[in-house]
């Protein structure tokens, strides 16, 4: 008797690319999910995260023995937080390559979605930090603030990115809000490590004690753990999708973050391996995730522009 068989993926194959993903959905190796300044939060549903900003005490030391009760107004306010989606789906051109691609946690296939997941984690950080934040109670609708009204400051670089016009300032500010600068994250493009690079507080030993002229980068400025990430320059290199925010005026936000001023979130919803319904012998390889995150403080944090 003649057997038709229809091939479809074992459960063994599909549970084991669904365990080695989730492995590199957790994985914080991307530039920014292991930096102090992401808190982690939970993904499930609307994120509500109650914040309360310091208050001063009052002196009452002129009242006498029995001082009156001093209420303090508690500045607080609770941030929304909602998950993003993102899906791609690849199309495989046969069985046995499919369950390869998929098993094979070294496959280019696997390599693509671990530098695709590590470049989404850290866009989604970087939209965060200088985005609007929704505010407003658990219960209710809330109102949308941009960064700038929810204190976020921007330092102007276009003019010259170096020591004197950006990182110095960018110290002073942080001091005056209370800003603790050890552990803040600097997330620049290489256009702009590069001019820090070339800045003589950086590049000459009398300043520096990095040998930025050996290592060929700058890791540190001046207490600022320094992060690069590729960005389009005018003439020259072109990137699809830049990380640090681009206006079509070639100005380029680069991103100072203090510890714990970015909640964040990262959930696999599904992975699928099936049959092509409108491909000869193809299998289709379908990765969900949600993603979500949000600012915590806007005085954590401090937008940089350049010139691209």
């Amino acid at each position: 008797m003649t057997v038709i068989t229809n091939p479809n993926l074992d459960h063994a194959s599909l549970l084991l690319f669904e365990k080695n993903f989730e492995r590199l959905a957790a994985n914080k190796d991307t530039k920014l999910l292991n930096c102090p300044a992401i808190k982690h939060m939970d993904i499930k549903g609307i994120s509500n995260i109650s914040r309360i900003e310091g208050n001063d005490l009052v002196d009452v030391t002129a009242s006498g023995r029995n001082p009156s009760k001093q209420y303090l107004t508690i500045r607080n306010d609770n941030r929304k937080s909602v998950a993003k989606r993102f899906t791609g789906t690849y199309l495989v051109d046969s069985y046995d390559r499919a369950v390869k691609l998929i098993t094979d946690p070294t496959s280019d296939l696997f390599q693509n979605l671990k530098e695709a997941k590590n470049r989404l984690t850290d866009k989604c950080i970087i939209d965060a930090a200088v985005g609007s934040v929704t505010v407003g109670a658990p219960d209710s609708a809330g109102s949308t603030l941009t960064a700038a009204q929810d204190g976020v400051v921007t330092i102007a670089g276009t003019t010259n990115f170096n020591y004197a016009t950006v990182i110095s300032p960018a110290i002073t500010q942080f001091k005056n809000q209370y800003v603790d600068t050890y552990g803040v994250t600097l997330a620049i493009s290489a256009t702009e490590e590069q001019a820090l690079r070339d800045d003589d507080k950086y590049m000459n030993a009398l300043y520096s004690n990095q040998n930025t002229v050996d290592k060929g980068t700058i890791t540190n400025a001046s207490g600022f753990n320094v992060v690069t990430f590729a960005g389009n320059t005018q003439g020259g290199t072109t990137v699809d999708l830049p990380i640090l925010p681009e206006s079509t005026a070639n100005v380029r936000s680069n991103v100072l973050m203090a510890p714990k001023s970015i909640a964040y979130a990262v959930e696999v919803g599904r992975l699928d391996c099936e049959r092509s319904a409108t491909h000869v012998n193809s299998w289709e390889v379908t990765i969900d995730m949600w993603v979500k995150a949000v600012r915590l403080q806007g005085s954590k944090i401090i937008i940089l522009t350049s010139t691209m």
